[in-house]
């Protein structure tokens, strides 16, 4: 069931239309942002472009958490997620950091949980700490993306630049 959020507190029933428009989604900081309900957890998508650890700060200000996909089930239900926010959106350009970050000994972790990643569905030759930078936060795109320097497949992971800004999924805990 898709929702639509305000604030976290004062869920209300998405509008009855059959292509809602963006704006139906703005809350009063003009950021976009909706829940949803799925078999495996709670989601909220923010469509407010942040740093990776703001976004991690803002999910625990929401008493959330920045996303962890630890099984293929999950990935399936952000799958799922992402079919209906593209339906409900037409924003093909997005991207979305997930809690996934490299710490010592070059291990990838779930800042989250503090969990390696068991499992990974990474695009075809990340993670690459590419020219050396530090790459050390995942995120993942809704769709296909393609550079002169790389091409990433829908909702495979990458690796970047903590500071560089993207949208972000927060998720309920356990």
């Amino acid at each position: 069931m898709l929702r639509i959020a305000n604030k976290l507190e004062d869920i209300t029933e998405a509008p009855k239309i059959s292509t809602p428009k963006e704006d139906n989604f703005l809350n009063n900081n003009n950021t976009f942002e909706f829940t949803m309900k799925t078999d495996c957890k709670d989601y909220l998508i923010v469509k407010k472009k942040r740093s990776w650890s703001n976004a991690k700060e803002n999910c625990e200000s929401r008493k959330m958490q920045l996303l962890s996909i630890e099984t293929e089930e999950e990935q399936n239900c952000i799958y799922n997620l992402k079919k209906k926010y593209t339906a409900a959106v037409n924003d093909s350009e997005a991207i979305f950091w997930i809690s996934g970050r490299l710490v010592p000994k070059n291990r990838w972790i779930w800042s989250s949980t503090g969990a390696n990643l068991s499992y990974t569905n990474w695009s075809k030759g990340m993670p690459d700490r590419w020219l050396n930078l530090n790459e050390e936060c995942i995120y993942f795109p809704l769709n296909n993306r393609t550079t002169k320097m790389y091409s990433i497949t829908e909702m495979q992971w990458n690796d970047a630049v903590c500071a560089q800004i993207f949208y972000y999924l927060c998720e309920s805990p356990d």
